[in-house]
């Protein structure tokens, strides 16, 4: 096993017989806490109006990329390209698959002294978040500030 699995062997032995008589074994993974993202199903009905397969497989890549405790994903041209490999989709469907998931504040543009940063998104973490309880509840806030303003 590697360094980061674990193999555990639960083992069940008849009292009379002294036999085996159940082997279990169970392998567990040591990952990273920031290699998860929470997926809040209360909201998740707006996600399931994505209406194309561009839209899913770029959100999913966002979600994968969104950085930690504040959910900030950048889809800067390099990104963009990347996502385009990935999910072996055109650039041009990222791009517009990224406005339509803007225009479900499914992505919330992030602001900086009152002007939104191009490229530069937060998930809404009503539907995903990767992160801490305590942080997502500051970001909940942020975007709900965001979403209020239309840009």
């Amino acid at each position: 096993m590697g360094k980061n699995l674990f193999e555990e062997v639960t083992r069940s032995i008849d009292k009379d017989s002294g036999e085996t008589v159940n082997i279990q074994h169970t392998i567990k993974k040591k990952v990273d806490r920031d290699k998860f993202a929470m997926v809040y199903l209360k909201d998740i009905g707006s996600i399931l109006k994505l209406e194309t397969k561009a839209e899913y497989k770029t959100l999913i890549s966002l979600v994968y990329r969104a950085s930690y405790n504040t959910n900030e994903v950048r889809a800067m041209l390099d990104v963009k390209q990347e996502i385009s490999k990935e999910c072996e989709i055109s650039i041009d469907s990222v791009e517009k698959a990224i406005i339509t998931l803007a225009k479900k504040n499914i992505l919330v543009k992030k602001v900086s002294n009152g002007k939104p940063i191009r490229g530069v998104y937060i998930l809404n973490p009503n539907y995903f978040f990767k992160g801490e309880d305590l942080e997502r509840a500051k970001v909940v806030q942020i975007v709900l500030e965001y979403i209020i303003r239309d840009w």
